[in-house]
């Protein structure tokens, strides 16, 4: 009891002493209050289990002011968006080792999701490649904390204390960059992170036929099944895939949440599956057996749930980056012409039913019955691309509804009104873009104006995304509807990628080429030809192929990453972060040059880090 007594007489003290000294500079303590309570409550037992009790102690709130008892009596609001840090600690400090070469990833405040997470993947993959810990800085990302959304990693070393601090570290791609043991990479030098993926893997030379086939002219309104994965990117797809399995691991929170859209979507329920008698080549045994079932069923009873289509569209202001992917590629389909995916939802349909001798998913392949409803499950921010959907020929047998809303909400339309809806989204976002070329996305005058009349129509005091996602409009939301809004993405990013019968996407699109990254490489794939070659299989996308760089063209080539000279499709500083008394939002490029002149990343400008 003596012992105990001191122990906690030691405690109290260095807790007042780390107080009074964060008092003097600035209200900041060496530990929060909670943890000196956790560590004291296990030190009953012994010292070990003290250890024990700190370990996922947060690094990022070493920092961090005390709570206030008042603060503590607050109740809490509906949601609060996570303070936490990305990683957490894998053991007692007492046990790890103090990390030996760390790559700083820092995530920027302006960009899309699907664009920063990708470079935030392909980081993790450079770091367990060449033996770095990775350490990521997420603290001023316009989507707030990674632990919004997934679980913390655990590190197995114990980082230097001024692991956040760029000027610490040396910048990847600089001059002997390798043989530093601390360096750092953002998209402030976008190219570095390319060059080496493009020189690791061999891509130039693995892809040299890829680029003559997008080069030869001809143009493609959908891109065939069975090429969203090309050979020449297999293995570095493979490394990216194993590094989102270990990343992509939802917190518990928005588990439940996609439990519950799961069952309002109708993907928890029982497959309506056809039996069959053995195998065998249409008009066999196999054959027979299932026909014989088919006329046993009753049309409309039901035996479970018909096959679930995911579908996910991104229209808003990504016209500029699908013209620019489109003609590298060699993309002829017109930005914002669902046609295609309602093409490719129809192949994936025909390839779920009994009939089909090369199913999508090799290993469990389902047979539907033809009688069973299929669904196209949508994905989008955009407001009109629901019933347009609904209006296209090829998507009359499914029953269309979107991960917003499930069985029996939104209102009823006739088919006259879904034409007419049909007709002015196309007229109003397709049209708006006039094809040059391969798919050049040219912005035609008429289409231009009638978009910055609605948009002028549409604009209040109070920033919204019911209009479509714009990033810039994003940005300028608070912090917690973000991060609520970026939870239902991820959620249904979730859900479609690893659970939808079918996936179609756009692989020009971040969220798309991410997308076949969470359903894995047998999913993209399929099944193969007796030569090995790819039949295609669950996730498909309907134009670009997927590639490993941030511009299609960097496979073959450096490509130095500008600011966007289009104004309009600017992002802007999230909002809880520009400076007070700039009453207009701040643009990309000054963004750019503050953090490359911060970072010393200016092309030719390399600090020397000792």
């Amino acid at each position: 009891m003596l012992l105990l007594g001191l122990c906690l007489i030691g405690v109290l003290c260095v807790g007042w002493h780390a107080q009074g000294e964060g008092e003097r500079e600035g209200g900041r303590v060496e530990l929060s209050l909670k943890e000196v309570q956790r560590v004291f409550a296990a030190s009953s037992s012994s010292v070990e289990q003290a250890e024990e009790a700190a370990t996922g102690a947060d690094l990022h709130s070493i920092n961090s002011p005390a709570s206030t008892p008042d603060q503590q009596q607050q109740p809490p609001p509906p949601f609060q968006p996570s303070t936490s840090p990305p990683f957490i600690l894998s053991a007692p400090p007492s046990r790890l080792p103090k990390c030996e070469k760390i790559l700083l990833f820092t995530f920027k405040n302006w960009w899309g999701f699907g664009s920063e997470y990708l470079l935030y993947l392909r980081a993790s993959a450079l770091a367990t490649k060449l033996g770095y810990t990775l350490l990521e800085d997420d603290s001023k990302w316009n989507y707030g904390r990674l632990t919004n959304y997934f679980a913390p990693r655990r590190i197995t070393c114990i980082p230097p204390p001024s692991w956040a601090n760029p000027k610490k570290s040396y910048p990847l791609g600089a001059p002997s960059w390798r043989s530093h043991p601390r360096l750092r990479y953002s998209r402030s030098v976008l190219s570095a992170l390319d060059d080496w993926t493009r020189e690791e893997y061999d891509l130039a030379s693995l892809a040299a036929g890829l680029r003559e086939k997008d080069g030869d002219g001809g143009g493609r309104d959908i891109l065939p099944m069975g090429e969203s994965l090309p050979r020449a990117f297999e293995t570095v797809f493979g490394d990216l895939e194993e590094e989102v399995k270990g990343l992509w691991r939802l917190e518990e929170r928005l588990e439940e949440e996609m439990e519950v859209l799961r069952e309002k979507v109708g993907l928890d329920g029982e497959r309506w599956e056809v039996e069959r008698e053995g195998e065998g080549e249409k008009g066999g045994k196999g054959w027979r057996g299932w026909n014989r079932r088919v006329k046993r069923e009753e049309k409309g009873k039901g035996r479970g749930r018909g096959p679930v289509i995911g579908i996910h569209v991104r229209l808003g202001d990504k016209a500029p980056e699908y013209a620019h992917d489109a003609q590298e590629s060699g993309i002829s389909n017109t930005f914002g012409n669902l046609t295609v995916y309602a093409s490719a939802a129809a192949e994936a349909y025909s390839r779920l039913l009994p009939h089909s001798p090369h199913p999508l998913t090799p290993s469990q392949p389902l047979a539907y019955s033809p009688l069973a409803p299929p669904t196209l499950l949508l994905m989008t921010a955009e407001p009109d691309v629901l019933t347009s959907l609904a209006a296209e020929p090829l998507a009359e047998p499914f029953r269309v509804i979107s991960t917003t809303m499930g069985e029996g909400e939104g209102e009823e339309v006739s088919k006259e009104e879904v034409r007419r809806r049909r007709e002015e989204f196309r007229e109003r976002v397709v049209g708006a873009y006039a094809v040059d070329g391969a798919g050049a996305g040219k912005k035609a005058p008429e289409g231009k104006k009638r978009r910055d009349k609605e948009k002028r129509a549409t604009t209040s005091s109070s920033p919204t995304l019911a209009a479509g996602y714009d990033q810039a409009t994003f940005n300028s939301l608070p912090l917690v509807e973000r991060v609520l809004h970026t939870r239902a993405f991820v959620r249904d990013l979730t859900l479609l990628s690893k659970e939808a019968d079918a996936f179609i996407v756009s692989a020009s699109s971040n969220i798309g080429r991410l997308a076949m990254l969470l359903g894995g490489s047998t999913s993209v794939l399929g099944p193969l030809s007796p030569t090995g070659a790819s039949l295609g299989g669950r996730i498909r996308s309907i134009d670009s192929y997927w590639y490993p760089t941030a511009y299609a063209r960097a496979v073959w080539e450096k490509v130095v990453d500008r600011p966007d000279p289009d104004k309009k499709n600017k992002a802007t500083v999230p909002l809880e972060q520009r400076k007070k008394g700039k009453g207009k939002k701040q643009r990309v490029e000054k963004g750019v040059r503050r953090e490359r002149e911060r970072d010393g990343e200016e092309e030719g400008v390399w600090e020397k880090v000792t």
